[in-house]
Formats: C-alpha cells, structure tokens, sequence
C-alpha cells in the first residue's frame, strides 16, 4: 500500500504517459519557445516562464488555466492588437 506522489506535473505525465509522453511534452514546449522568440511579446515570455515553473513545482498538468495560458500563447493576440492599433492610428 505505498503511494508515490509526484508533485511535478511534466514528469507525472511522462510517467502516466511514457515516450509518446516525452515526445508529446518537448513538441509543445518547443512550439511554445517558438511563438514567444517569433512574437517578441515580454507579457508571451512571462506566460511561458510561469507555466513551465508553475508545472514544475507542483501544478496539474490537465488545468484548464494551463491549457488556457498555452493557447494564449501560441495565439497571434498581440500581433492582431498591434496591427488594429497602427489602421486606427493612419486612419
């Protein structure tokens, strides 16, 4: 009756998971590190660094705050803002 608690959740998926885990964590990490460099946005980057501290130390990784947070990232939100932005202003 031993019970591990693993309380990093990228690792409690790896283990639940296995290679299709690992696989499936380093392409959404790399799809994430690559929409922030392409962006350029510091609010993208913060996101990032929390999500992949937050995770580590304890957060579950099927969160809907998490999912919600990786969408915004890998979302052109700032892009769009920015190009609205600049039509209004050489209206």
């Amino acid at each position: 009756n031993l019970v591990t608690v693993v309380v990093n959740s990228f690792i409690y998926f790896w283990i639940e998971t296995g290679l299709f885990g690992i696989v499936y964590l380093g392409i959404l990490l790399t799809m994430l590190l690559k929409a922030c460099i392409k962006s350029k946005s510091l609010l993208k980057w913060g996101l990032f660094v929390f999500l992949v501290i937050y995770q580590f130390t304890g957060s579950h990784f099927p969160s809907p705050i998490n999912w919600a947070l990786y969408g915004l990232i890998l979302s052109d939100f700032h892009e769009l803002s920015y190009i609205k932005n600049k039509n209004m202003l050489e209206k």
